[in-house]
């Protein structure tokens, strides 16, 4: 699981990169864990995955009874047609034919039971190699699923409008108060100033 992990947090990026004003919604999963499986997805990652479950190759000691069916049918029809069917000796007896009508007639009953043995690796290999990789309809997708999950607001609503006309009030204010503070700071020293050229002038005139 980590490897998939690890694919799907790098889908998740990459959708987020890409439409960065967006959210993930719930329908969006679903095609980024088809993307994160596909990246994985390889021939080397399953064989190892069926060799640590001990599904492929076949072993004896995990497969009951039943799994072998089969091949036990295909041992038992090559023995019964020499019992059944000599080419020398003596022609049976119509109690002979009626004693080994049954055992025919149970290769018709386990038809069935072929199917687990016509998984082979051959097969599994041939479907991996046809798998594709996603391509731009599935971006497109994407996008209309969002688009009709979002919706759409107007800046100049109330709350939007009040936020913004607050921010533009505190900065006015916080300007004037610059402004009042720099204007006392110029008065004052002006009058330091002016009162330092007055006592200059005194000292020269009383000297």
């Amino acid at each position: 699981m980590r490897p998939f992990k690890a694919a799907y947090n790098e889908a998740c990026a990459k959708w987020m990169n890409q439409y960065r004003p967006l959210k993930i919604t719930q329908r969006d999963i679903a095609g980024l864990v088809k993307t994160a499986f596909q990246a994985i997805c390889r021939i080397e990652l399953g064989k190892s995955g069926f060799a640590c479950t001990g599904l492929y190759p076949l072993q004896k000691d995990i497969y009951l009874a039943a799994a072998h069916f089969s091949e036990e049918n295909g041992a038992h029809n090559d023995t019964v047609p020499k019992t059944a069917t000599p080419l020398s000796g003596p022609p049976l007896d119509e109690t002979d034919k009626f004693d080994a009508a049954p055992p025919l007639a149970t290769p018709s009953t386990s038809k069935p039971c072929v199917g687990p043995q016509s998984t082979k690796p051959s097969l599994f290999l041939i479907v991996t190699d046809k798998i594709s990789t996603v391509t731009n309809e599935v971006r497109k997708k994407m996008i209309q699923r969002m688009r009709r999950n979002e919706k759409s607001e107007i800046l100049t609503g109330t709350q939007y409008k009040s936020m913004l006309e607050k921010k533009f009030k505190d900065s006015q204010k916080k300007m004037r108060k610059t402004a009042e503070k720099k204007e006392k700071k110029m008065q004052l020293s002006r009058k330091i100033q002016s009162k330092q050229n007055k006592e200059k002038y005194m000292r020269r005139v009383f000297m």
